[in-house]
């Protein structure tokens, strides 16, 4: 099934309201604030990470200009030191590419 649709789907069934926006797709946080995008939302930033040992990944999201002390992150909630996935890691873990993270990927 089209991901897309299975979210819609999804959203459908537990009676989640939404709106739906195309536009020209946005990799950085920088793309955004950069863009003719017109509407109100809380933007954020979907980081894709791993522990040291590539064992666990995790998809840390946080409001668009929070900065995220990784090193940090991990001690405090016991993951061990965290990097960003390779790209490969995207692709295989959750079928996406660089620039298209998603909550609901």
């Amino acid at each position: 099934m089209d991901r897309v649709k299975k979210v819609y789907e999804t959203w459908d069934a537990i009676d989640i309201q939404y709106d739906v926006i195309h536009h020209d797709a946005v990799y950085t946080v920088a793309d955004v604030k950069n863009s003719k995008l017109d509407f109100e939302a809380v933007g954020c930033k979907n980081l894709f990470l791993k522990d040291n040992k590539g064992k666990n990944h995790f998809l840390v999201i946080v409001e668009y200009d929070k900065n995220v002390d990784l090193d940090q992150l991990g001690i405090q909630n016991g993951w061990g030191r965290l990097g960003f996935a390779s790209e490969r890691r995207l692709m295989d873990y959750l079928g996406l590419t660089h620039g298209s993270v998603s909550p609901f990927g």
